[in-house]
């Protein structure tokens, strides 16, 4: 989808394709981590990773944020928020999200930017925690 939205002349319709990968790509990570926790008989949802992460912690002993360190886990918290505008508010920032996240209130009401490469280090990220959940399941 990222090679596609490179390629496209249309800024808008270029900016949505990258949208759709942001979107896809957690999607695609809490299909997988549901699945991940009905083989353990963990059930999770990963739409909220942080949420995740603090029960994975509790009730398992298990930090899937290991070999992250806080800026990169920050991002990771962030590309959720952005993911989490994208699908419930049009991509429109609001006080949740600037609360969360902690970007300047004169934000809110503009529409939340995506780039290429933030969902190509989401990925990057993302293969790690699937490695830490992979190492309990061994």
């Amino acid at each position: 989808m990222l090679n596609l939205a490179a390629k496209e002349p249309t800024v808008v319709i270029s900016e949505k394709i990258v949208e759709n990968a942001l979107e896809d790509t957690i999607s695609a990570f809490d299909a997988f981590g549901r699945e991940w926790g009905s083989k353990l008989n963990v059930v999770i949802s990963f739409q909220n990773i942080e949420s995740a992460r603090k029960k994975l912690l509790a009730e398992n002993g298990l930090n899937i944020a290991n070999s992250i360190d806080q800026r990169e886990w920050n991002f990771i918290l962030t590309q959720f928020q952005k993911r989490h505008l994208l699908a419930h508010k049009m991509g429109v920032i609001d006080e949740t999200y600037v609360k969360n996240t902690g970007i300047d209130a004169s934000m809110i009401g503009r529409k939340v930017s995506i780039s290429s490469d933030e969902v190509k280090l989401l990925i990057k990220d993302l293969s790690i925690v699937v490695e830490n959940l992979f190492k309990k399941s061994v």
